[in-house]
């Protein structure tokens, strides 16, 4: 099991502090799984505090919107490829995760 968050060319000036806050809270809730964040070819270089960085391929849309905020949306269906993982759980940039309000329990994946 892996949590994993993907990083675009532009969404680690948005949501860089999104990731690592979302690193903190799974650290906090959820401990004994690992993080990794697919990046984006040209950001290999890029660390983010609380992530292990894994580089995807870029997955270009057959027919092209001409609007550049999705160019990479369709990279996160690399996560299927991902095939060292027996589970996956894929997490947006700005969530946060917390604990249920029934239990103290660890949660159970």
């Amino acid at each position: 099991m892996a949590f994993l968050a993907n990083s675009t060319r532009d969404s680690l000036s948005r949501y860089g502090l999104g990731l690592q806050v979302l690193a903190l809270s799974l650290q906090q809730h959820a401990p004994a799984y690992p993080r990794y964040l697919m990046v984006h070819p040209g950001l290999r270089d890029q660390l983010v505090p609380g992530w292990t960085t894994c580089q995807t391929q870029p997955i270009i849309p057959l027919h092209r919107t001409g609007v550049n905020r999705w160019r990479d949306t369709f990279t996160k269906l690399s996560i299927f490829g991902l095939v060292q993982f027996e589970r996956v759980l894929f997490l947006d940039c700005d969530t946060l995760v917390r604990p249920s309000p029934q239990t103290t329990a660890t949660p159970t994946i």
